[in-house]
């Protein structure tokens, strides 16, 4: 999925189609989440003590994120 590689394959496989597998995409969206809510925890914890609270919260229930809908 890194653009260097697709830019190399398009030029070496003209033809070829290029596909992502389910499994990477999936592990990119959760480390794009992931960081996202560590980047927001970073912020909230600058501020007072609400913001705090809710930072503990992200830190707390971060997999709840990852679940299926319906197993919430």
């Amino acid at each position: 999925m890194n653009t260097g590689y697709v830019s190399v394959f398009k030029e070496l496989f003209p033809q070829a189609k290029i596909i992502f597998d389910p499994f990477h995409l999936v592990q990119l969206m959760n480390r794009s989440m992931n960081k996202c809510r560590i980047t927001i925890m970073n912020k909230l914890k600058k501020y007072p003590l609400d913001n705090r609270k809710k930072c503990r919260r992200l830190k707390r229930y971060w997999k709840l994120l990852l679940k299926k809908e319906s197993e919430l």
